[in-house]
């Protein structure tokens, strides 16, 4: 929207990035913003797909250990 817009694409994308509020959302703004000159960084794209589905899935073992562990320190401390 912001390129459409008429911002530049330097400040589209800083924006875009700024505003996925992501761990890896200014990453892909980066990885977006260095495609708009050079489409030989597309390659980069599934690779940081990778990286994001495995940061999801540790989050899921992550919250589910410790909703466990939450349940045994009540079970503990009772």
């Amino acid at each position: 929207r912001d390129i459409k817009a008429g911002f530049d694409p330097d400040t589209a994308f800083h924006r875009l990035g700024k505003n996925l509020n992501y761990e890896y959302g200014a990453f892909f703004a980066q990885l977006l913003r260095l495609a708009w000159d050079d489409a030989s960084v597309a390659q980069q794209f599934p690779k940081l797909a990778i990286k994001i589905k495995r940061h999801e899935e540790l989050m899921a073992v992550n919250d589910t250990s410790l909703a466990w562990m939450r349940v045994v320190g009540i079970f503990l401390n009772a």
